[in-house]
């Protein structure tokens, strides 16, 4: 407040969300709040405690191993908690890395206000909440429902339905086709016709009546 910059205390808080600049110097500002807020988000993206103690080399300090990979996308994905996987887009956690990136920034200065990271946050949730909007809507302009929505039937399909006031004459034509021994069945061949050739003495009989007509012509 007023030309107070800081103030001189004794280092205290839990080892890992402590800034630097006030761990070397014991000077506490508004960017050393900023600082413990970029380890809090870091432990969001990643899933892992700030220090820990199971991890071998620089891996035990989340701070040193994940900071210069937040800047990288393909490595990015890599190393996020894969509890999150599906539940955000690859460009906002890009920038969400890339905010934590700044607040842990090892000089005060380069890091941002806190009322500047509030913004940016605000920022990407509405971009992300309209981006999912958009694309609801898009799916329902393709005809893409919901689990809850009554599918359409198409117009196309027609359901032909059964006449109830049918004549009786019909339906005892129908029985009588039905019925053992009336009509033809279905595995019961066709009637072949036939054609009969005239037997030995009707072939005689005819080449007697010619030879009498054609001997009444000559007389």
């Amino acid at each position: 407040m007023g030309d107070q910059t800081h103030v001189s205390t004794r280092v205290m808080g839990t080892h890992g969300y402590a800034a630097p600049e006030y761990v070397m110097t014991g000077h506490l500002t508004a960017k050393s709040d900023v600082y413990g807020f970029g380890v809090v988000l870091l432990e969001l993206l990643i899933g892992r405690r700030v220090m820990d103690k199971g991890k071998l080399g620089p891996e035990r300090n989340l701070v040193e191993w994940a900071r210069p990979l937040l800047n990288h996308k393909k490595k990015l994905i890599k190393i996020l908690d894969p509890k999150m996987e599906g539940q955000f887009s690859p460009r906002s956690a890009l920038k969400v890395a890339h905010l934590a990136y700044l607040c842990l920034s090892e000089n005060p200065k380069g890091r941002p206000l806190m009322s500047q990271v509030v913004e940016c946050l605000e920022t990407i949730q509405v971009k992300d909440i309209n981006q999912e909007e958009a694309l609801l809507l898009q799916g329902s302009r393709h005809g893409v429902g919901t689990v809850n929505e009554v599918p359409r039937k198409s117009p196309r399909t027609t359901t032909r339905k059964r006449n109830p006031n049918r004549s009786e004459s019909y339906k005892d034509g129908c029985k009588q086709r039905n019925e053992p021994g009336k009509g033809r069945s279905q595995s019961e061949p066709p009637t072949k016709v036939h054609l009969s050739e005239p037997s030995t003495s009707e072939a005689e009989d005819k080449v007697e009546n010619v030879a009498e007509v054609s001997s009444k012509r000559i007389t």
